[in-house]
């Protein structure tokens, strides 16, 4: 839940002069306007663009590339002699597999089912691809020997005769046909679309593209990543398994051993925010352990690379909020001699590390997670022991790591204790501090 300062501020003044009541601090989180990234209304035609043209770039490169690989690879395992015999009219419905991909992403939906569709095609297509240079087989023999259709004698010189298993046709089917089924109630629509999905599924045996296997290697993959990728799981979960199942492939294609550590890295990254773990990294004192540094040092590093650039944007790296308390984003040994010498610090992000100049100071850490909104339950500990301070006349600083979202989250839980508070003379900004 995000506000921005400046609304906050408006608030604030409309609370003193009478036309806004003091609610308890626990109505208030609740009651924070989300953050834009996490509503559920409708997602714009921008959006939808943007997310297709995502997932046919990530396609494009995986299948491709994978494709690339193992047409130069002389041990192919050849299954020809798995097919089944070719049906030429069932051609049409495997033509129709880009409609599929249109229909799910450019189909009107909500803003959270447009990512959680984008999240589980990007990761079906690079778990895919990772599949395929594991297990590089081909039909190049079996498919010369069935063409019984110039139409289907182009389909086979287009689509390669490689990226067998699983089938991609077939995962994305599954997806759209649990998708559908969520879209259109009526039993006429859900009846046509199973129809179409089911005939496109076939379609992979009958028309030489694939072998039995495929489909249910297929199946099987798009039910687990639609049971694992669902509407109460963290988007860093996906995107992480994505990065370590590209790194297998890489490894697999260039043979660098580097990247069997970086795969390892990132499927340790995905699996702890799978399990929704805030203090994963064992932040202690403002600083991460070396152990932590071995097992997480391309997130960390990622990190740090992103603090950099938010720093380069010249915003305003802390603004003071009350006379006794002032909110942003982690800051440098020059911006903390903009801060009072008594300052207290709240530090709420567990990635990267604590400046010495403020370590020396009274200093907690209470992690929060980043991207995905922290809980009522998570945010009540923190705003209460802020407000003890506060209270206690002491000069708090709560930031994160980039000042956008955990630190206004915690404000904004502040927000009926700053009601009674007086308001700054003015609005100070310490400056964003570039160069050092």
């Amino acid at each position: 839940m995000l506000l921005s300062w400046d609304k906050m501020d408006a608030q604030r003044k409309l609370a003193v002069s009478g036309d806004c009541r003091v609610t308890s601090c626990r109505k208030r989180i609740f009651r924070a306007q989300p953050m834009t990234f996490f509503r559920a209304d409708s997602a714009s035609l921008v959006q939808r663009t943007t997310a297709l043209l995502l997932a046919c770039l990530c396609f494009v490169l995986t299948y491709f590339g994978a494709a690339v690989w193992t047409q130069q690879q002389p041990d192919t395992l050849d299954v020809s002699a798995m097919l089944l015999p070719v049906q030429p009219w069932l051609m049409w419905p495997y033509l129709s597999s880009p409609l599929l991909l249109l229909w799910l992403l450019l189909a009107p939906q909500s803003l959270t089912e447009l990512r959680l569709t984008f999240r589980r095609l990007l990761l079906l297509t690079c778990l895919a691809a990772c599949c395929f240079v594991l297990l590089p087989m081909t039909l190049q023999q079996g498919r010369l020997a069935q063409t019984p259709t110039a139409l289907l004698d182009l389909i086979q010189q287009l689509d390669p005769s490689v990226n067998l298993f699983p089938s991609l046709h077939v995962a994305y089917a599954y997806i759209g046909w649990r998708q559908f089924w969520r879209w259109y109630p009526a039993i006429w629509q859900r009846l046509l679309l199973s129809c179409w999905l089911a005939l496109l599924m076939l379609s992979t045996l009958f028309t030489a593209q694939h072998v039995w296997p495929d489909l249910l290697a297929g199946l099987a993959l798009a039910w687990a990543v639609q049971r694992l990728i669902h509407e109460n799981c963290w988007p860093q979960a996906t995107y992480y398994s994505a990065a370590a199942a590209l790194c297998v492939a890489l490894w697999q294609m260039s043979d660098a051993a580097m990247l069997w550590y970086f795969a390892a890295s990132f499927a340790l990254i995905a699996w702890q925010h799978a399990l929704k773990r805030v203090d994963f990294l064992h932040k202690k004192q403002g600083r991460h352990p070396l152990w932590v540094w071995w097992c997480y040092a391309p997130y960390l590093l990622l990190y740090r690379l992103t603090w950099l650039m938010v720093r380069a944007r010249q915003t305003p790296a802390v603004r003071q909020i009350a006379p006794h308390l002032w909110a942003g984003r982690r800051l440098t040994s020059e911006e903390v001699q903009g801060l009072p010498s008594d300052i207290e610090v709240f530090d709420l992000s567990g990635e990267l590390p604590e400046i010495d100049a403020l370590r020396h100071h009274s200093y907690q850490h209470w992690p929060l997670p980043d991207i995905v909104p922290a809980t009522p339950q998570q945010l009540a500990p923190i705003v209460a022991a802020i407000e003890l301070r506060l209270r206690a006349k002491a000069t708090v600083f709560v930031h994160c790591a980039m000042g956008l979202q955990r630190s206004q989250q915690v404000v904004a839980g502040l927000a009926p204790l700053l009601q009674t508070l007086p308001l700054p003379s003015q609005k100070n900004v310490l400056p964003t501090g570039v160069s050092q």
